[in-house]
């Protein structure tokens, strides 16, 4: 629900099982927490939601799926994407904004065609790919980092507004 919290107090937990995770709220890593945790639920769904982790990883693995609707918040450099498929696609016809340090880690981000993925901050491409028919939008502000070998990149379009950074 909007400003519920889920707070990960110890190192190396995960919520995992065939059911779905919603998060409109804030899922945390507590401070000095510097292990690893994972929301891993056969399906997740975020909308508006914020997921924070100024120590420790946090790991974002949909066994399945994971829609991600309107603004995502990410506070810290610990959030990670690391399996799964995850659908960006809105309930209004803006841009999903993606706020924050977005390291993809193995995941897939699949922008729906007629959608606009807008990477506002810094957006840390390490593994995984990001395709669909829509629009990833790297924004004035905003700085993409690709890194660790060859990517596949199978948007609509890549608009390039701010920095990108290739280091393969």
């Amino acid at each position: 629900q909007p400003g519920g919290i889920v707070e990960f107090m110890a190192d190396n937990n995960a919520i995992t099982g065939a059911g779905v995770f919603g998060n409109s709220g804030t899922v945390q890593i507590a401070a000095g927490n510097i292990g690893t945790n994972t929301v891993s639920t056969a399906t997740l769904n975020n909308a508006d939601g914020t997921w924070a982790a100024n120590t420790g990883r946090l790991n974002i693995a949909p066994s399945a799926s994971a829609s991600f609707f309107d603004t995502t918040n990410i506070t810290g450099d610990g959030v990670y994407f690391t399996a799964g498929t995850v659908t960006f696609a809105n309930s209004t016809p803006s841009a999903n904004e993606m706020n924050g340090t977005v390291n993809l880690d193995g995941a897939n981000f699949d922008v729906v065609a007629g959608y606009t993925l807008a990477i506002n901050d810094t957006l840390n491409w390490s593994a995984g790919t990001i395709d669909g028919l829509g629009t990833l939008l790297i924004a004035s502000t905003g700085t993409a980092v690709v890194s660790g070998g060859n990517h596949t990149l199978g948007v609509g379009l890549y608009d390039n507004y701010g920095t990108t950074r290739i280091n393969l």
